[in-house]
């Protein structure tokens, strides 16, 4: 778009808190958009809307007039203020509007670290916050038409539960008014569901610090909480399947789940909005700029002044995510951030230190992601430690002080196939429990019943609540194993009702064992990993730390490989040994 009115020169901000407020002019359907850019100190703001939207390409092929001057925009901020603009055209007058690409001089980095420090105090302070999913056509709205129906008809069935999965068949969803499978705006839900605004990190702060949020498709007002309902319904298997990308489903549903701890209902969590826990609930979550996965959320964390994280875009992505690790380890006084860690890195990174950026497609299910076990402490390895350290002044190694469990010597790597549990579990479990698993009968079934109830709880968080007072699903499921495998259980007969408790169990079952390899040790300890875990690897316990964790070994110093679960040394065992010798501790030096 050409422009024949000069380019607009910001003026500095001052130097209390202030911010730019655009004043948009009313104007016809394909009017060029106009307005003002007026500066306000922060506490003497007049009421306006702070607009959230996605950045989208950084072309900039449109412009908004100000004054005699002109701004370029983006295409995504072009329809946005468009369609803001027509909404508030029935009242005929000016409105104040917030937008990150136009009221911050994106070109000063100066004062875009100054002003992203200030995020949190601009979505609190804004009259409503506009979620601004993007424009939309008659096919759009369809999909949005049939996403509201579908939370109907789940509401009116209560609960459910996986009695309930025929609820879920294209031939029942029409017998109660819903469109055919193959009909469009089944596409068209799905096309909003994966919508790149469901996945923006921004959006934590934008939603959570301001309750009057409009959540807006094209022109017209969406239920805030109607996306991340279809996400948790279609999750949990009592809708179709709403989303055609699983990254999709996932990021509004930690959306929803993040918005039900800040406004305490519906969740138990023992630290919420900590800042290590935002970052661990966002991991999944995308922004433009690698550092956004940390600055989008000081404004939202309890303990932010605690951090001491100052917004700094001068930094490289490294120099922030390293700065963050070190921090969250001399607050905390814990080693929670190992649980973070994962082996795929798009950045280059110490190995203690997680990549925010970039969630793995397929990523292992971390044990401290379960608001069960943290709540109860089931899992505390290092007992009531604090975790002892040392930085290096580079921040490239750290020093941490631990004992060695043991050495992995066997490493289960075949393919489950679809298995609850690959033949290699069935073939060694009798290192944990002493059960005659070659024999053609199980006789002590209640001792298997027992062992497994305890190994798939405190691994299984999706299940954990269930499954403890329900042990009839372990029975279905291992019936259906051992036959796979050619053993013998009594009563191998399996019925419609156990078929369904398959599933349940399939499901979540596969969920949490995903990326994680069945390892026994040296002295017969059994445990889960990472998948990338090979013989020779040192399971340890270091200070400070609520789980096992697996360490590679090189030259005498180490690389972290990530968390773990070792049955029997998960409340303390390694640290308070029987022998009169003591634990012999050491230092392990992390690259």
């Amino acid at each position: 778009m050409e422009e024949t009115t000069p380019l607009y020169e910001y003026s500095p901000l001052p130097t209390e808190p202030a911010i730019r407020l655009l004043d948009l002019s009313p104007g016809a359907e394909n009017s060029p958009l106009r307005g003002s850019l007026k500066t306000f100190p922060l506490a003497e703001v007049p009421s306006y809307l702070a607009l959230s939207y996605v950045w989208g390409s950084d072309e900039k092929p449109h412009a908004i007039q100000i004054g005699s001057f002109h701004v370029k925009i983006t295409t995504s901020l072009n329809h946005a203020l468009r369609d803001n603009r027509a909404m508030a055209s029935v009242n005929n007058k000016n409105i104040f509007i917030w937008a990150d690409g136009i009221c911050i001089n994106q070109s000063d980095t100066a004062e875009l670290n100054s002003q992203v420090a200030l995020m949190g105090s601009i979505y609190r302070s804004a009259v409503s916050v506009v979620t601004y999913i993007g424009p939309a056509d008659q096919r759009a709205y369809s999909g949005l038409q049939l996403g509201g129906k579908l939370v109907e008809f789940a509401q009116s069935r209560g609960q459910g539960s996986y009695r309930d999965l025929e609820l879920i068949q294209d031939s029942n969803f029409q017998r109660n008014g819903f469109p055919p499978a193959w009909h469009s705006s089944w596409a068209a839900l799905s096309e909003l569901m994966d919508r790149a605004w469901s996945s923006r990190v921004w959006i934590v702060q934008e939603s959570l610090l301001n309750r009057q949020v409009a959540m807006v498709l094209g022109r017209v007002i969406v239920h805030r909480d109607l996306f991340g309902k279809l996400a948790h319904l279609s999750l949990n298997g009592r809708i179709p399947r709403v989303t055609t990308e699983r990254r999709g489903s996932d990021c509004l549903t930690a959306q929803d789940d993040l918005k039900s701890y800040a406004y305490g209902h519906g969740y138990d969590y023992p630290h919420p909005k900590t800042f290590y826990h935002l970052l661990r609930m966002c991991h999944i979550l995308n922004s433009k700029d690698a550092k956004d996965k940390v600055y989008a959320l000081l404004g939202v964390a309890h303990d932010r002044d605690q951090m001491g994280i100052v917004p700094d875009y001068t930094k490289t992505e490294a120099e922030v995510y390293t700065d963050v690790a070190m921090r969250l380890i001399q607050t905390d006084s814990n080693l929670d951030l190992f649980s973070s860690v994962w082996s795929k890195k798009t950045i280059q990174l110490p190995t203690w230190v997680p990549d925010w950026s970039t969630m793995p497609d397929d990523p292992m299910e971390t044990l401290i992601n379960n608001p069960i076990l943290m709540k109860k402490k089931l899992h505390q390895a290092a007992g009531d430690t604090t975790a002892d350290f040392v930085f290096s002044e580079d921040l490239k190694r750290l020093h941490l002080t631990g004992c060695v469990v043991d050495r992995i010597s066997i490493v289960d790597r075949t393919e489950r196939e679809g298995r609850l549990l690959s033949p290699f579990f069935f073939q060694h479990l009798d290192h944990l429990a002493g059960l005659p698993l070659y024999s053609n009968n199980l006789d002590d079934i209640e001792n298997w019943r027992v062992l497994l109830q305890y190994f798939f709880t405190t691994t299984a968080s999706s299940l954990a609540s269930v499954l403890s007072s329900d042990l009839s699903f372990f029975e279905a499921g291992l019936r259906l194993d051992a036959a796979l495998d050619g053993y013998t259980m009594p009563d191998m007969t399996l019925g419609a009702a156990e078929m369904k408790k398959i599933q349940v169990l399939v499901a979540a079952f596969i969920h949490t064992v995903a990326n994680r390899r069945f390892f026994i040790t040296e002295m017969g300890y059994m445990g889960l990993g990472p998948k990338e875990i090979v013989v020779g690897d040192l399971a340890v316990v270091l200070l400070g730390g609520k789980f096992p964790y697996i360490l590679r070994e090189s030259d005498g110093i180490f690389k972290l490989l990530g968390e773990s679960y070792v049955h029997g040394i998960m409340r303390g065992e390694a640290l308070r040994p029987e022998s009169s010798d003591g634990v012999e501790l050491r230092t392990f030096t992390l690259i």
